[in-house]
Protein backbone atom coordinates (compact mmCIF):
# COMPACT_ATOMS: atom_id res chain seq x y z
CA UNK A 1 0.00 0.00 0.00
CA UNK A 2 1.40 3.35 -1.06
CA UNK A 3 1.48 6.16 1.54
CA UNK A 4 0.48 9.61 0.42
CA UNK A 5 2.54 12.36 2.05
CA UNK A 6 0.58 14.96 3.96
CA UNK A 7 1.42 18.48 2.91
CA UNK A 8 1.80 21.36 5.34
CA UNK A 9 -1.25 23.11 3.81
CA UNK A 10 -3.42 20.02 4.26
CA UNK A 11 -2.32 19.69 7.86
CA UNK A 12 -3.02 23.37 8.62
CA UNK A 13 -6.49 23.12 7.08
CA UNK A 14 -7.26 20.00 9.09
CA UNK A 15 -10.42 20.30 11.20
CA UNK A 16 -8.72 18.33 13.96
CA UNK A 17 -5.80 20.78 14.13
CA UNK A 18 -8.11 23.81 14.10
CA UNK A 19 -10.31 22.40 16.86
CA UNK A 20 -7.33 21.33 18.94
CA UNK A 21 -5.72 24.75 18.63
CA UNK A 22 -8.97 26.42 19.72
CA UNK A 23 -9.15 24.23 22.83
CA UNK A 24 -5.46 24.61 23.66
CA UNK A 25 -5.44 28.39 23.24
CA UNK A 26 -8.65 28.81 25.27
CA UNK A 27 -7.34 26.56 28.04
CA UNK A 28 -4.01 28.37 28.10
CA UNK A 29 -5.62 31.80 28.41
CA UNK A 30 -8.03 30.48 31.05
CA UNK A 31 -5.11 29.09 33.08
CA UNK A 32 -3.15 32.34 32.83
CA UNK A 33 -5.95 34.44 34.35
CA UNK A 34 -5.71 33.03 37.91
CA UNK A 35 -1.91 33.06 37.72
CA UNK A 36 -1.94 36.75 36.85
CA UNK A 37 -4.33 37.77 39.64
CA UNK A 38 -2.63 35.68 42.37
CA UNK A 39 -0.21 38.45 43.43
CA UNK A 40 -3.14 40.83 43.93
CA UNK A 41 -5.19 38.27 45.85
CA UNK A 42 -2.29 37.31 48.09
CA UNK A 43 -1.87 40.93 49.03
CA UNK A 44 -5.49 41.35 50.17
CA UNK A 45 -6.36 37.94 51.65
CA UNK A 46 -5.00 36.13 54.69
CA UNK A 47 -3.93 32.49 54.76
CA UNK A 48 -7.09 31.70 56.75
CA UNK A 49 -9.30 33.00 53.94
CA UNK A 50 -7.36 30.98 51.35
CA UNK A 51 -7.82 27.90 53.55
CA UNK A 52 -11.55 28.52 53.85
CA UNK A 53 -11.74 29.03 50.09
CA UNK A 54 -9.91 25.73 49.56
CA UNK A 55 -12.46 23.94 51.76
CA UNK A 56 -15.26 25.65 49.80
CA UNK A 57 -13.78 24.47 46.48
CA UNK A 58 -13.31 20.95 47.86
CA UNK A 59 -16.94 20.79 48.96
CA UNK A 60 -18.08 21.98 45.54
CA UNK A 61 -15.78 19.50 43.82
CA UNK A 62 -17.14 16.59 45.81
CA UNK A 63 -20.82 17.54 45.68
CA UNK A 64 -20.72 18.56 42.01
CA UNK A 65 -20.57 14.90 41.03
CA UNK A 66 -23.68 14.12 43.03
CA UNK A 67 -25.72 17.16 41.95
CA UNK A 68 -26.76 15.87 38.54
CA UNK A 69 -26.00 12.21 39.20
CA UNK A 70 -23.37 12.62 36.43
CA UNK A 71 -26.09 12.66 33.76
CA UNK A 72 -24.27 15.49 32.02
CA UNK A 73 -21.59 13.00 30.98
CA UNK A 74 -24.18 11.26 28.79
CA UNK A 75 -24.95 14.39 26.76
CA UNK A 76 -22.25 13.51 24.24
CA UNK A 77 -23.35 9.91 23.63
CA UNK A 78 -26.70 9.94 21.79
CA UNK A 79 -26.79 10.48 18.06
CA UNK A 80 -30.27 12.00 18.26
CA UNK A 81 -30.18 15.69 19.21
CA UNK A 82 -33.57 15.50 20.97
CA UNK A 83 -32.35 12.67 23.18
CA UNK A 84 -29.22 14.67 24.07
CA UNK A 85 -31.43 17.68 24.86
CA UNK A 86 -33.58 15.50 27.13
CA UNK A 87 -30.49 14.28 28.96
CA UNK A 88 -29.32 17.87 29.39
CA UNK A 89 -32.72 18.81 30.82
CA UNK A 90 -32.80 15.85 33.23
CA UNK A 91 -29.26 16.62 34.41
CA UNK A 92 -30.23 20.22 35.15
CA UNK A 93 -33.44 19.16 36.86
CA UNK A 94 -31.41 16.96 39.22
CA UNK A 95 -28.94 19.82 39.61
CA UNK A 96 -31.68 22.27 40.66
CA UNK A 97 -33.29 19.81 43.09
CA UNK A 98 -29.94 18.94 44.67
CA UNK A 99 -28.91 22.60 45.00
CA UNK A 100 -32.20 23.56 46.68
CA UNK A 101 -32.03 20.58 49.06
CA UNK A 102 -28.43 21.41 49.91
CA UNK A 103 -29.38 25.01 50.69
CA UNK A 104 -32.11 23.76 53.04
CA UNK A 105 -29.66 21.39 54.77
CA UNK A 106 -27.17 24.23 55.20
CA UNK A 107 -29.90 26.46 56.57
CA UNK A 108 -30.90 23.83 59.14
CA UNK A 109 -27.43 22.58 60.13
CA UNK A 110 -25.18 25.62 59.59
CA UNK A 111 -23.51 25.52 62.99
CA UNK A 112 -22.79 21.79 62.84
CA UNK A 113 -21.30 22.11 59.38
CA UNK A 114 -19.12 25.07 60.44
CA UNK A 115 -17.91 23.10 63.44
CA UNK A 116 -17.20 19.97 61.38
CA UNK A 117 -15.06 21.86 58.86
CA UNK A 118 -13.54 24.07 61.58
CA UNK A 119 -14.68 27.28 59.87
CA UNK A 120 -15.29 30.40 61.91
CA UNK A 121 -18.73 32.01 61.91
CA UNK A 122 -17.22 34.97 60.08
CA UNK A 123 -16.93 32.87 56.89
CA UNK A 124 -20.32 31.17 57.10
CA UNK A 125 -21.45 33.03 53.97
CA UNK A 126 -19.36 30.55 51.96
CA UNK A 127 -21.72 27.80 53.05
CA UNK A 128 -24.71 29.63 51.66
CA UNK A 129 -23.12 30.29 48.30
CA UNK A 130 -21.98 26.66 47.94
CA UNK A 131 -25.32 25.48 46.46
CA UNK A 132 -25.16 28.29 43.89
CA UNK A 133 -21.54 27.40 43.13
CA UNK A 134 -22.42 23.74 42.65
CA UNK A 135 -25.37 24.64 40.44
CA UNK A 136 -23.34 27.02 38.27
CA UNK A 137 -20.35 24.68 37.99
CA UNK A 138 -22.61 21.81 36.96
CA UNK A 139 -24.47 24.01 34.48
CA UNK A 140 -21.17 25.16 32.99
CA UNK A 141 -20.00 21.54 32.65
CA UNK A 142 -23.27 20.56 30.97
CA UNK A 143 -23.06 23.45 28.51
CA UNK A 144 -19.42 22.55 27.87
CA UNK A 145 -20.37 18.97 27.01
CA UNK A 146 -23.25 20.19 24.86
CA UNK A 147 -20.85 22.38 22.90
CA UNK A 148 -18.36 19.52 22.54
CA UNK A 149 -21.19 17.29 21.30
CA UNK A 150 -21.99 19.91 18.67
CA UNK A 151 -18.30 20.41 17.82
CA UNK A 152 -18.42 24.07 18.88
CA UNK A 153 -14.88 24.07 20.25
CA UNK A 154 -14.52 27.83 19.98
CA UNK A 155 -17.47 28.15 22.35
CA UNK A 156 -15.81 25.74 24.79
CA UNK A 157 -12.72 27.94 24.83
CA UNK A 158 -14.78 31.09 25.34
CA UNK A 159 -16.65 29.51 28.27
CA UNK A 160 -13.37 28.56 29.93
CA UNK A 161 -12.06 32.10 29.58
CA UNK A 162 -15.32 33.65 30.81
CA UNK A 163 -15.45 31.26 33.77
CA UNK A 164 -11.90 32.02 34.89
CA UNK A 165 -12.37 35.75 34.33
CA UNK A 166 -15.59 35.70 36.37
CA UNK A 167 -13.93 33.76 39.17
CA UNK A 168 -11.06 36.25 39.26
CA UNK A 169 -13.39 39.24 39.17
CA UNK A 170 -15.51 37.92 42.05
CA UNK A 171 -12.39 37.13 44.07
CA UNK A 172 -11.17 40.68 43.60
CA UNK A 173 -14.55 42.35 44.22
CA UNK A 174 -15.58 40.41 47.33
CA UNK A 175 -12.51 40.93 49.43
Amino acid sequence: MKQVPISKDTLLRSEFIRNTSKLVSGTTIAQLIPILIQPILRRYYSAEIFGTYAVYLSIIGILYGIASLRYEQAIISPEDKNEACSIFTVAQLFNIIFSVLLFIVILLFKNSILSFFNISEEYSVYLFIAPAGIFLFNLQQSINLWLIRNKAFGGVSKIKIVRRSSEGLFQLLFR
